[in-house]
């Protein structure tokens, strides 16, 4: 468990790091336009799949006011990765992401 929590404050580490060069760029970096495209093009398909205000607004109503649960993931994809993040390496994992995200 030690190892989970390192590793989980070292990529907040490193993602950290990476949002502050990324805010300090004052031109584009031209060696990341072309994976900015693809990632940007991959979340707007995603985003066309995510529920409604109502359904979202629904399950936070119902986890807030309904019984107690130690631990809640929603339904579909987040709940698969979920899953394949506790059983699974991490290697397959990421790579799905990553196809997934056209990084692949």
């Amino acid at each position: 468990m030690a190892l989970y929590w390192a590793s989980k404050h070292a990529v907040e580490g490193l993602s950290e790091t990476l949002d502050h060069e990324a805010r300090r760029t004052v031109a584009r970096i031209p060696d990341y336009d072309k994976e900015l495209g693809v990632v940007s093009r991959a979340i707007q398909n995603n985003v066309q799949k995510v529920p409604l205000p109502d359904g979202v607004a629904a399950t936070i109503v119902d986890a807030a006011l309904g019984p107690w649960k130690m631990r809640y993931t929603p339904k579909g994809e987040a709940s698969l990765l979920a899953k394949l993040r506790r059983f699974m390496p991490a290697d397959p994992v990421e790579k799905g992401l990553r196809k997934t995200f056209g990084l692949a």
